[in-house]
């Protein structure tokens, strides 16, 4: 008996099969229908079969229907095609009879859910073949369907990002070009319905534990894996929203305050990742010299990092008086009028001047600008460097010190002393972290010369040196900014790691990230002064602060 070809695809255009029907066969409509929705249940079931119980295959027919309810599992509902509606999948023309199906024979339909709805793919779409079957066998009078395959596109995009999703590329995959995935995984849903009752119950108690979590990363990615393997952050990011939308307690990073941590979504997107990436192995990452950061990039970067005003246009200020030029070390007749004054008339050379590709020494910056031995004008460039008042530095540490603390007693973290609470917590920040602050953090005699001051420091970066009872901040390992307490010490220091472009040290980034995040709030969208594991640990420990009592 003669057979018609119908070519059936999923709203996504992701999933294509092919329905063989008799020419005259009638209820054409529900055939397609049906034959879409358990041609690729079947063909997998008997795979399935072949492989656990060493079955030979099995051509589906009708008589093998009876096997589907008793093996079915959560892969197999994954491969169909499910759908109430067909339409022309080139411009969404419903179709809603027999005849007018026959018609459209040669077309390509589109099978669609009642949720889903036609969208227009993107001009130049390239369309590949369905394989075709070795053999067709007639084991039903009625119907037949022939296997075809998942098609895996290949993403173009020129996001900026250090995961590796967007650079893997699997050559095995089919591809279809300039699909729209951005409105794909703007309608994408979290399938909440995957999930068992007793994580569904724990989800609603506001349950944060790490089964949990991972539970819904892995049905949530394996989900997101049914559109295309290598996923772009942005579509994380998209995914991570909806699900903190509904379950914020569970998976929003939130301080001890109840405060949104940054954006809120970075450990969900982070844990998302880390299960795409484990996904796609043993397939390693290409060294692609061509999308990789430039150096030179790869420091503005870092530069830039949670400073919205690291490059300054030019200053519409007055120009400075002879009193502004001429300014001494000894300033500390200058008011806070002034020294706003000051900077608003000179912050955008400063900028340019400290934003060089080589950046200037200590000794140009005191012989250049003299000003930014102030402790003062430190805090107002700061604050307008990163829009953030480096006075709550000192001011949230204090505030949180005495809980913080007390935990880390009980925790055995530090011991029980008299010493200031402030740098008590500091102290147990560094132990938490298992980083040694000793490279940051110096003691000398007073009367100890700069040669051994120099000899002793190991790192060229920022950093606090109590020479006798006179704490300073050295930077290239020389004497900077003198100041007058050892924390006013701590937080001057921690603002010229912004000021200069600096990189936190590699033997204490995970404290200085921390202090960055948790005492400041500061929390760049892109770029970050430590490497990503650092970020990780403080999201962590952020999230575990919340239960501290």
């Amino acid at each position: 008996m003669e057979k018609q070809a119908y070519k059936v695809w999923n709203a996504s255009r992701t999933k294509k099969i092919c329905v063989l029907l008799n020419k005259e066969m009638d209820n054409v409509y529900e055939n397609i229908i049906l034959e879409a929705g358990r041609r690729y249940f079947i063909n997998f079931t008997f795979l399935y079969l072949g492989r656990k119980y060493v079955l030979s295959f099995l051509i589906a027919g009708s008589k093998c229907l009876t096997f589907v309810p008793a093996i079915r599992d959560e892969r197999s509902r994954k491969m169909m095609l499910n759908g109430s509606a067909l339409c022309l999948e080139k411009d969404g023309t419903t179709l809603d009879s027999d005849d007018v199906i026959k018609y459209f024979c040669n077309e390509i339909f589109m099978l669609l859910t009642n949720e889903e709805f036609w969208v227009p793919a993107q001009s130049n779409i390239e369309i590949l073949s369905i394989s075709q079957a070795d053999t067709i066998t007639d084991c039903s009078t009625h119907t037949l369907s022939l296997s075809s395959s998942i098609l895996d596109d290949k993403e173009n995009t020129n996001d900026d990002q250090e995961n590796t999703n967007d650079d893997q590329e699997n050559t095995n995959e089919k591809e279809i070009k300039n699909v729209n995935y951005n409105l794909l995984w703007e309608n994408f849903k979290i399938p909440w319905h995957l999930l068992p009752k007793s994580a569904k119950t724990e989800l609603e108690n506001e349950s944060r534990k790490r089964s949990i979590i991972s539970k819904v990363v892995n049905i949530v990615v394996e989900e997101m894996r049914e559109i295309k393997n290598h996923i772009p952050i942005s579509a994380f990011k998209l995914v991570a929203k909806k699900i903190i939308n509904k379950y914020p307690r569970t998976f929003q990073d939130q301080d001890e305050d109840n405060e949104v941590f940054g954006d809120g979504i970075g450990t969900l997107v982070s844990k998302l990742v880390d299960h795409n990436n484990y996904l796609n192995r043993p397939h390693k990452t290409k060294q692609n010299s061509g999308n990789s950061l430039k150096i030179k990039k790869r420091k503005v970067l870092i530069a830039r990092a949670g400073c919205p005003e690291w490059e300054a246009s030019a200053s519409t200020s007055v120009e400075p008086s002879n009193e502004l030029e001429n300014y001494e070390l000894d300033n500390s007749e200058f008011t806070d009028d002034f020294l706003t004054k000051y900077l608003e008339a000179h912050y955008s050379k400063q900028r340019d001047f400290l934003n060089k590709l080589i950046p200037p020494t200590v000794h140009q910056i005191k012989a250049t600008w003299p000003v930014f031995e102030n402790v003062k004008y430190i805090s107002l460039h700061f604050h307008k460097l990163t829009k953030t008042n480096l006075d709550n530095f000192l001011t949230s540490l204090q505030q949180k010190s005495e809980r913080l603390v007390n935990y880390a007693i009980q925790q055995k973290y530090i011991e029980k002393t008299e010493e200031n609470l402030s740098i008590q917590a500091l102290k147990f920040f560094g132990n938490y972290f298992k980083e040694n602050l000793s490279e940051i953090f110096y003691t000398f005699e007073e009367n100890t010369s700069e040669i051994e001051i120099a000899n002793k420091i190991t790192i060229n970066e920022c950093c606090v040196v109590e020479l006798g009872s006179i704490p300073w901040v050295f930077y290239q390992k020389y004497a900077f900014i003198k100041c007058d307490t050892f924390l006013q010490a701590v937080t001057i220091m921690f603002g010229l790691y912004f000021i200069l472009n600096l990189r936190y040290p590699r033997k204490t980034q995970v404290f200085m990230e921390f202090l960055q995040r948790y005492l400041l709030k500061i929390h760049p969208d892109s770029g970050s002064k430590s490497n990503d594991l650092a970020v990780k640990k403080v999201r962590r420990f952020v999230n575990k602060l919340k239960d501290i009592p």
